[in-house]
């Protein structure tokens, strides 16, 4: 299937570009780096889509990136408050993370990464970037959406045993 995708059928098609996005922590953007060098050894065009400060990260990689966010300076800028602070309030309260940090992204990095989309096939998105489905739907490709983050599986089974997690 990723053959057929990658150079078209009679394999006389240019490479097919698929867009990966994530805009989370160096937890996040290596294993997107991986699937990226996997994808581009299958013969895709990889773009990541990943924050500002993780584009030269994806580029010594040897992939292309681009800035669909800001980075984390920008974002402890914009929050006026110190990095530890930061990462502290993101952990503790998931209400600022949505309120404060991941919705105010969200026009600007819809814009972004419906850019990147630009004659790509497919999107593959990590779950805090919410410009994907967006993007995914208005451009008519498939998103497969990458999760990460063992503690946003919700389960009747098994609930997530987080005290702080609602």
């Amino acid at each position: 299937m990723l053959s057929k995708l990658a150079a078209g059928k009679d394999n006389t098609q240019p490479m097919r570009k698929i867009v990966l996005a994530t805009i989370g922590s160096l937890g996040d953007l290596h294993p997107f780096i991986a699937i990226g060098l996997a994808l581009k050894t299958r013969g895709f065009a990889v773009v990541l889509a990943v924050a500002a400060d993780h584009v030269g990260k994806v580029e010594a990689a040897g992939l292309t990136g681009i800035a669909i966010v800001g980075g984390f300076d920008a974002l402890t800028e914009t929050l006026g408050m110190p990095p530890d602070q930061v990462a502290k309030r993101i952990m503790s309260d998931q209400t600022y993370l949505m309120n404060r940090i991941l919705m105010p992204w969200l026009a600007d990095s819809t814009t972004a990464l419906d850019d990147a989309m630009e004659g790509a096939v497919a999107l593959v998105a990590s779950l805090f970037v919410f410009a994907a489905p967006i993007v995914a739907e208005a451009r008519g490709v498939p998103l497969v959406n990458v999760l990460l983050q063992p503690m946003a599986t919700f389960s009747a089974y098994a609930p997530p045993a987080r005290p702080t997690l609602r």
